[in-house]
């Protein structure tokens, strides 16, 4: 999975929350959208996290192209300043949607429900 946020703090969070995890889950955590797709190149990503608002490319952009170019890849929004509109209209388009700031027991279950999803529909190879 690959975690897409333009704030090193938050990505620094992520990587502490997750770090339980670290033997079970191949993670990337980059803070660009470019960065994110660039790496989605070279090797497959089963979820993909990202933030919404970020400088160059927003996060609705990169989940638009990651859809269209990797459909199979799992996508979740993680956001804490996105507006009503916005959130109805990526729920429609993405797999989940979680809040910032939300709990590392919250982040782990979500991821799970994103793997279990991936593997009903046959996006994630055992």
């Amino acid at each position: 999975m690959i975690f897409v946020d333009d704030e090193q703090h938050v990505l620094d969070g992520l990587k502490r929350s997750l770090r339980g995890m670290t033997g079970k889950w191949n993670m990337d955590f980059v803070s660009e959208g470019e960065e994110a797709l660039t790496l989605m190149k070279t090797k497959p990503y089963d979820i993909i996290v990202s933030d919404m608002q970020m400088p160059g490319m927003s996060g609705e952009e990169l989940l638009g192209k990651v859809e269209q170019q990797y459909p199979s890849t799992a996508r979740v929004v993680l956001s804490g300043h996105v507006d009503q509109d916005t959130t109805y209209r990526m729920v429609g388009s993405n797999h989940l949607f979680l809040s910032k700031p939300c709990s590392a027991e919250l982040l782990i279950d979500t991821m799970r429900k994103s793997i279990s999803l991936s593997n009903t529909q046959g996006l994630i190879s055992n």
